[in-house]
């Protein structure tokens, strides 16, 4: 009993103490000079964790038999270090797995960011943040026939081009001029991306104000990004001379690298409450408003939720687990995501459970 007495008091001292140590990390106050936090956290969802059905609703009629459409593994690491009383630095690394048809799409996301507090005193701070972040695809391949002649519908809508397997021999089909043409390929069709990434340069200004049991956050901020995309597919070198000449005569493509610039203006807000001495939970909404290219401006926003409860197990340890949900999947968040010819594989509601531990040093 003494020692569920003790281990009690030493999570109030942790969660009334320490409101600021959440796993938000969008506020404000900044711990004392050298103080020093860790997170690692999974993230998941499948047709066991399907945050509010939404992978049941959005991919039921899109799996084709692939049942882990839409299936996400995630895992990120971050930390966190004052280096001075006003002066924050924050690191993250959030590798995620997205099954996406019959490959896996590998996103790898690198986010670094100084905090500096302009004033602060026991119940109010403001702070600027200046960041720089990047998401980089691992280089994919897609043999899956669906999603490729899916991908020539959009690249190709005035051909009426598609790809079909006949008797073991894989066919392109494609009407020029009023007349249906039919070749034979030689090579096993695919399409890959490769060299996809995006860079970011982003500010961001909050305004926090703390409580005895409460700490509510409210910012906003801009980012600029530059997105580099690369796919290339077995039609650009297929040794068949109608299909070259088509490719040459520029009104077709069958490979391509482009690089563009979006902006992205967002803004957020967070509160944290202290439901008893040792356990806590956070509500953190942001939304993303993406200056984009004509071709991609109906897709240009995003509204995400993220929730969270928080145990205090030890003097330095605290558990966590929630979710977010989000409109329009990872809009704003990875970039690269949204072309003119993937934008709709990805324009759907989304969400993923998350687990974590905080340690405090």
């Amino acid at each position: 009993m003494k020692k569920l007495i003790l281990l009690l008091s030493i999570c109030s001292y942790l969660l009334s103490e320490n409101i600021i140590y959440t796993k938000s990390d969008i506020h404000a106050f900044i711990p004392e000079k050298g103080q020093l936090s860790t997170i690692i956290e999974l993230q998941k969802t499948n047709d066991q964790l399907d945050i509010l059905n939404i992978k049941e609703d959005e991919f039921s009629s899109s799996t084709n038999g692939y049942d882990n459409l839409g299936d996400m593994d995630g895992l990120k690491l971050e930390l966190r270090y004052s280096i001075f009383d006003n002066l924050y630095l924050n690191t993250k690394y959030n590798k995620k797995e997205l099954e996406y048809a019959s490959s896996t799409l590998i996103n790898t996301n690198i986010d670094i960011y100084l905090r500096y507090n302009i004033y602060q005193n026991n119940n109010f701070a403001i702070s600027i943040d200046g960041g720089y972040e990047i998401n980089k695809a691992d280089d994919l391949k897609i043999s899956d026939l669906k999603t490729i002649n899916d991908t020539i519908a959009k690249v190709l809508p005035n051909n009426d081009a598609s790809i079909e397997k006949v008797s073991g021999i894989y066919k392109l089909n494609y009407t020029k001029d009023g007349t249906v043409n039919r070749i034979d390929l030689t090579l096993n069709p695919y399409l890959s991306i490769n060299d996809t990434q995006d860079k970011s340069l982003y500010s961001r200004v909050i305004l926090s104000y703390k409580f005895k049991n409460l700490l509510f956050d409210l910012y906003s901020g801009y980012k600029q990004i530059k997105i580099y995309t690369s796919m290339d597919s077995s039609i650009a070198h297929e040794p068949n001379t109608d299909i070259q000449n088509e490719l040459n005569s520029g009104s077709s493509k069958a490979s391509y690298s482009t690089t563009r610039e979006d902006g992205m203006i967002y803004w957020g807000t967070g509160i944290r409450y202290h439901f008893s001495q040792y356990i806590a939970g956070e509500l953190n909404y942001q939304y993303n408003k993406i200056l984009r290219i004509n071709c991609l401006k109906e897709m240009d926003e995003n509204h995400i939720l993220n929730a969270n409860l928080l145990f205090g197990i030890t003097h330095s340890t605290i558990f966590y687990m929630g979710g977010q949900i989000m409109s329009n999947q990872f809009n704003g968040e990875i970039p690269y995501l949204y072309t003119q010819y993937t934008k709709t594989a990805f324009d759907h509601k989304y969400g993923y459970a998350n687990f974590g531990f905080i340690f405090k040093f």
